[in-house]
């Protein structure tokens, strides 16, 4: 049961996702394989994020200047998107999607980060998945 609500999650954040290339803004003469995702909810008490599932899952990512497609479970989605700036507390690169979500990609740390299910009142994205274990390779 556990997977089937990860798998869920996942998906419906891929709507939204992005491509990663170490160093710089993302290259579009790439591919990119993530392994591994952890899904997050927000604890305001502790004003941190706590992992609510985590585990082994495959999302290629082939990214273009106006859009990127992924690929999951079978499954191809076209999703747009664009670049906005150099995020210099998480030292990664921060895109916006068509529908309002934010994705950090942290070079250093080889890792994707989805930020959503945002709560104008608290100004806080109350969801977030990380993907890591990432494979880049030429298209």
């Amino acid at each position: 049961m556990q997977k089937n609500i990860m798998k869920r999650i996942i998906f419906l954040a891929l709507i939204s996702l992005i491509s990663f290339t170490s160093f710089s803004q993302v290259n579009y003469n790439q591919k990119i394989t993530a392994k591994y995702a952890e899904i997050s909810e927000i604890d305001y008490l502790k004003d941190e994020y706590i992992i609510t599932n985590s585990g082994w899952e495959t999302v290629i990512i082939e990214p273009y200047e106006t859009h990127y497609i992924y690929y999951y479970e079978g499954e191809k989605r076209k999703v747009w998107w664009e670049y906005l700036n150099y995020d210099n507390d998480l030292e990664g690169d921060l895109y916006y999607t068509e529908d309002g979500r934010e994705v950090i990609f942290c070079y250093d740390e080889q890792r994707i980060l989805f930020y959503s299910k945002y709560n104008e009142r608290t100004d806080t994205y109350e969801q977030l998945i990380e993907l890591s274990r990432l494979e880049v390779e030429d298209k």
